[in-house]
């Protein structure tokens, strides 16, 4: 078993899925397609799982296949933090992460 399952399962005996999963996660291909990238299987494992949401109300789960009212489609969300990590780089050297952003915001 890889890694990535038994911490995927590890995980679920702690903090069951949902039960129902909203989002069209079945679009994985055509999502990549599009950004020219490809998503690393354990969050994809993770997405398929848990869909959105968060963990004790605080580490967010982005599902780039689920939106409702009044949210903003996942790719307004990456390029908002996306431009959120290369401003603070900039203004904060010192103490922002170092690692290149991608995609890069426009």
């Amino acid at each position: 078993m890889h890694m990535e399952m038994e911490t995927l399962q590890h995980l679920m005996a702690l903090a069951p899925p949902p039960m129902n999963i909203r989002g069209r996660v079945e679009q994985w291909d055509k999502l990549q397609n599009e950004l020219s990238l490809e998503f690393p299987s354990d969050y994809k494992q993770l997405v398929n799982t848990y869909g959105s949401g968060s963990f004790a109300g605080f580490f967010g789960l982005a599902n780039p296949f689920y939106s409702s009212p009044g949210d903003i489609f996942f790719l307004e969300f990456v390029r908002l933090r996306t431009k959120g990590i290369v401003e603070a780089q900039q203004s904060h050297p010192e103490t922002a992460i170092a690692e290149s952003v991608y995609p890069q915001s426009q």
